[in-house]
């Protein structure tokens, strides 16, 4: 596997204040509920290896200090792809393999102001991709600029 280095975007800032909930409030005004990352891997290993895979979310969790409520997961037979979801405290870890494409896209959806950058070498670790990406998308955004003065 080719060494992988995971970068933050310039804008993953998390420098809020979080006075309610787990809305996450800038000092700029803008806020959110959380941060949302797809991570895409091809020419992965082990994407039938449901064990492996139940293993390595939940070191993500624990990497990630999130909070296990429940997991669950499915192998669509030999040689098949898997899913695997942990529903958290936080939100959300899902993997999806697709065992003959050697392809893996995973949703991680973090609130509570935890990192979800933290889920993703346990994960890596696993599959060993030759080709990661990720993309990261805060959820429910909103600004003095877009919205009401009553919803932020």
């Amino acid at each position: 596997m080719n060494e992988q280095i995971i970068i933050k975007p310039n804008n993953a800032s998390d420098d809020c204040v979080s006075e309610k909930g787990a809305i996450h409030r800038r000092p700029d005004g803008v806020q959110y509920a959380g941060t949302h990352l797809f991570v895409d891997m091809w020419g992965a290993s082990s994407t039938d290896d449901e064990a492996a895979l139940r293993k390595a979310v939940v070191q993500a969790v624990e990497e990630s200090d999130a909070t296990l409520l429940k997991m669950d997961s499915s192998s669509f037979g030999e040689h098949s792809g898997v899913t695997v979801f942990a529903i958290l405290a936080e939100s959300h870890i899902c993997v999806n393999t697709w065992f003959e494409e050697r392809m893996v896209a995973i949703d991680i959806f973090f609130c509570a102001g935890l990192d979800p950058y933290r889920c993703i070498p346990a994960l890596q670790a696993v599959f060993e991709p030759e080709r990661m990406e990720v993309s990261e998308h805060k959820r429910l955004m909103a600004s003095p600029l877009t919205h009401s003065k009553n919803l932020l």
